[in-house]
């Protein structure tokens, strides 16, 4: 009888390792095309990323000087964005801040500049390329010369180094959130850092 629950142990973890292996499905018909690359941007700050951009999407510079490229649909938008911390912060010390209310909180503040009003949908943190982030969704509203708008934005906020990492899926307020936050989802965890592996 000892082999025959070994052989269930084994087979139930088995199971339990693909599950966790198997990678993120989109339930909406978009499909990831080729890395793009911020090796060597000025932007990145000596940040080497790769992300995989939606098919038929378009890459665009950042407008803002944090803001390494964008990614762009008619409805839709994907940016990566690198700040440089004041010094290196470990996988540990990330994952506790992560868990500090008072940090969440100042990085939930920034909210208030690009929304009049928003409401916080879910925080976790999760893993991107190894790495410990923060991952947000918010609802909220607001008001660009004279037009009112509603939007939901994914973030995905972890520390790369010395450097603060921002992956951010946002578009407008819609049913097909769903969808499209599963589409972010992929996006982001097609994030490698090719660094850590040297």
């Amino acid at each position: 009888m000892g082999k025959w629950l070994i052989k269930i142990y084994l087979l139930l973890l088995l199971v339990i390792t693909i599950s966790a292996s198997a990678p993120l499905k989109s339930a909406s018909n978009i499909q990831l095309g080729e890395y793009h690359s911020i090796k060597d941007h000025p932007k990145a700050k000596g940040v080497n990323l790769k992300v995989k951009v939606p098919k038929g999407w378009e890459i665009l510079e950042g407008d803002r000087p944090n803001v390494v490229v964008k990614f762009l649909n008619s409805n839709d938008m994907f940016l990566v964005m690198v700040r440089d911390t004041e010094t290196f912060i470990s996988k540990k010390s990330a994952k506790e801040l992560f868990e500090d209310e008072e940090f969440v909180t100042e990085l939930k503040g920034a909210y208030n500049s690009q929304f009049k009003e928003w409401t916080l949908l879910d925080k976790k943190t999760v893993t991107i390329d190894n790495y410990p982030a923060l991952e947000l969704t918010v609802s909220g509203s607001g008001e660009r010369l004279g037009v009112n708008f509603e939007m939901i934005m994914k973030t995905w906020y972890f520390f790369y180094e010395d450097k603060f990492i921002y992956l951010q899926g946002s578009g407008v307020k819609s049913n097909t959130w769903a969808a499209r936050s599963q589409l972010f989802s992929l996006i982001a965890n097609s994030v490698v850092l090719p660094d850590q592996y040297n």
